[in-house]
């Protein structure tokens, strides 16, 4: 993760629930090369890299708002700052609760793909 930083200037951040200071999830970015769906730098995949913003919370956290909070941010953030050529996410086709947060966000079902390790999902696309 400390890659990321120090190669592209952007990777994955934790959030912290304001109530209590606990940590209960990360949202951030990640690079994958569209050719092999293999992660990586966008330093080491180039500029064809595709930009991936990704959300992970504990279970406890699920269905309060904090993963739509968190990525909305993450994604303005990203907007300003990385100017990627577009972000997408890569969910689980059964994942609804992420295909939810994701539509919150504007983003749309574009295509299946299956990354390199083996694992089937749908790439969904931002509009900017």
């Amino acid at each position: 993760m400390l890659r990321a930083w120090h190669d592209d200037g952007f990777g994955r951040f934790v959030v912290v629930r304001r109530a209590d200071r606990s940590l209960i999830g990360r949202v951030g970015l990640l690079a994958w090369d569209p050719a092999t769906w293999q992660n990586g730098t966008r330093r080491e995949l180039g500029e064809q890299a595709e930009i991936e913003l990704g959300w992970t919370l504990e279970r406890a956290a699920w269905g309060r708002g904090y993963a739509t909070e968190a990525a909305r941010a993450v994604r303005d953030w990203a907007l300003r700052e990385v100017q990627p050529r577009r972000i997408i996410s890569l969910i689980h086709a059964d994942n609804s609760r992420s295909a939810r947060v994701a539509e919150r966000l504007g983003a749309r079902p574009e295509r299946d793909v299956v990354t390199a390790r083996d694992v089937a999902v749908q790439l969904w696309s931002f509009g900017r």
